[in-house]
């Protein structure tokens, strides 16, 4: 009976799980942010993350500076852990909220949007480009590529 109680249970909590980042929600959402940045003919790394913050997709477009490798999955992650923008936690410590310097190992720059889903964080898109002003741009082009 235990057994037939936990089954039900699972299943119904299943029911009300929000969808995660998949691989296909992720290539369409790159599909999406390289078109626009080619279009601006930005090079950029872009960088889509599940739940966890983990990367389910990443990519380097070509000629584009080293670092921004590293940033995007990093500002991606950020995203997640912290549940924001990574633009407004740049703007927090901008408006001398300094402190936030110290919160560990976070990229705390622009460029990292969380994908929500009925209210709930379900990921993030991030985009490091040659040109700083190009990440949200990227990024938001990927993001409204979203389809749950």
């Amino acid at each position: 009976m235990l057994s037939l109680f936990l089954t039900l249970s699972l299943a119904h909590a299943a029911d009300k799980a929000p969808p995660s980042m998949t691989l296909e929600h992720a290539k369409k959402m790159m599909s999406a942010a390289e078109a626009y940045a080619k279009g601006k003919k930005v090079p950029c790394s872009i960088a889509v993350a599940d739940d966890t913050g983990y990367p389910v997709m990443m990519e380097k477009m070509d000629n584009v500076m080293m670092a921004s490798t590293s940033l995007a999955p990093e500002k991606a992650k950020t995203a997640v852990i912290f549940k924001k923008n990574t633009a407004d936690i740049e703007k927090m410590i901008n408006d001398g909220r300094t402190a936030m310097v110290t919160a560990g190992n976070w990229t705390l720059m622009q460029g990292g949007l969380v994908i929500l889903h009925d209210g709930k964080v379900i990921g993030a898109i991030a985009a490091s480009c040659d040109v700083k002003d190009q990440d949200i741009p990227v990024a938001q082009a990927g993001l409204d590529a979203f389809k749950p």
